[in-house]
């Protein structure tokens, strides 16, 4: 009650009425819904409690109780992320034919930062991938290598030789010179080497579209020392980085990638063909990539032919660094890039590897015989016994060293 003064000097009451608050239809349809779900709670739960317990002690076939129970009692079965294997049907002739399963037997790393080792080969190329598998075998990194196999005669040849290697098949990107032209290497600048790249960029760019991270690596590589960590964590802030080619800032035979926007538009991209893939590669990562997110890999560390095959620059980088890798690029040829890898003592392969290739690109098919396991091609027992006892590798063959080193292993 409140009051007021009135003319004359007297006070009067006045009484102020609050009205109820109005309740919205809003208001009441939240009220009613409230209401409804906890009834419905109510109910499911008795109805669950009268099932349950139901005459006889023992739950209705078919009700919620009673899946929960065995669900409860069953043990846990294990679903993976993604398979680690191939799965039933993906195997044909014992050879893996879902690319991404593929894959995932591959993967290393931890799980945000898994990544793999890719390299290709065709049956000219077999002898230089045989030899960056010892190389990568030697340095522990074997098991994240994904091997592929543009050609039927390299991957039989590969199988024999007890690796795991991948037939490529793709429709995108015609794959005849592998077969008509296989039993020869396929020279860089060539026409046929052009075709090669197209498919290499299509497979790069499959990999990144399963979000993996990886390393390409060329068969004229010579690894030194594991660059694994050196690449997923000092090179973290980039997205692609490559090697310095000597001369210019890039070479395409050395690159590790992250799967980001940027990345698969670059790979996407059309490659017209041609013979100087590494030029427009290279081209196309500086326009479709900002500068700061790529990057040329130290030139003292990553070294390429131009500055390895100096006498004055080589001797003065190895007496100042520890480099990871070796290209033996600027150069054309297998012949004399095979010499130079022997001269340097980086050619792991025997004289047995050499035949064996040779066999597999003669006759088109890789066939070393009905009986032989994969463990019993010669050189790959050899190097396999010394990179396990700790024996010296990468010596050059024929040498008096190299003598000792293969009567020490065959005592």
């Amino acid at each position: 009650m409140l009051r007021r003064r009135v003319a004359g000097g007297g006070e009067e009451g006045v009484r102020l009425e609050l009205a109820p608050k109005r309740r919205t239809a809003c208001h009441r349809a939240c009220v009613t819904l409230v209401l409804a779900l906890a009834l419905g709670v109510a109910l499911y739960a008795a109805a669950s409690a009268l099932v349950r317990w139901a005459p006889g002690g023992a739950p209705a076939l078919g009700s919620t109780a009673l899946r929960r129970d065995r669900a409860l009692a069953a043990p846990r079965a294990h679903h993976p992320a993604a398979p680690t294997t191939a799965r039933a049907g993906e195997r044909a002739n014992g050879a893996v034919t879902d690319f991404k399963a593929y894959l995932w037997s591959k993967r290393g790393g931890t799980r945000r930062a898994w990544y793999v080792i890719m390299t290709f080969t065709t049956a000219g190329y077999l002898p230089m991938t045989v030899n960056l598998l010892l190389h990568l075998e030697r340095h522990g990194m074997l098991r994240q290598t994904v091997v592929l196999c543009f050609d039927d005669a390299s991957h039989r040849a590969l199988v024999a030789m007890g690796y795991d290697p991948f037939r490529y098949r793709t429709g995108a990107v015609s794959t005849e010179h592998g077969e008509t032209e296989g039993k020869t290497l396929i020279e860089f600048g060539t026409v046929q080497f052009g075709e090669l790249m197209k498919l290499k960029l299509h497979v790069m760019h499959s990999v990144l579209e399963a979000q993996f991270q990886f390393l390409f690596i060329d068969g004229d590589v010579a690894l030194l020392r594991n660059p694994m960590q050196h690449l997923l964590t000092d090179m973290k802030p980039y997205d692609v980085v490559y090697q310095h080619n000597g001369a210019g800032n890039c070479n395409t035979g050395f690159m590790f990638w992250r799967p980001t926007r940027e990345t698969l538009a670059v790979l996407a991209s059309y490659y017209p063909g041609g013979v100087d893939e590494q030029a427009w590669l290279c081209r196309a990562i500086q326009r479709g990539i900002a500068r700061k997110r790529h990057t040329s890999l130290s030139k003292e560390l990553f070294v390429a032919g131009k500055v390895w095959y100096s006498d004055a620059r080589r001797k003065a980088l190895l007496a100042g660094a520890a480099p990871f890798m070796v290209h033996y690029n600027w150069r054309k040829g297998g012949t004399k890039k095979r010499a130079l890898m022997m001269l340097h003592h980086h050619w792991l392969a025997t004289p047995e590897c050499d035949r064996a290739t040779a066999l597999a690109v003669a006759e088109g098919t890789g066939d070393f015989g009905a009986n032989a396991s994969a463990l019993a091609v010669p050189f790959v027992t050899t190097r396999r016994h010394q990179l396990s006892s700790g024996l010296p590798t990468g010596l050059a063959p024929g040498t008096e060293e190299a003598r000792r080193s293969d009567s020490a292993v065959a005592e």
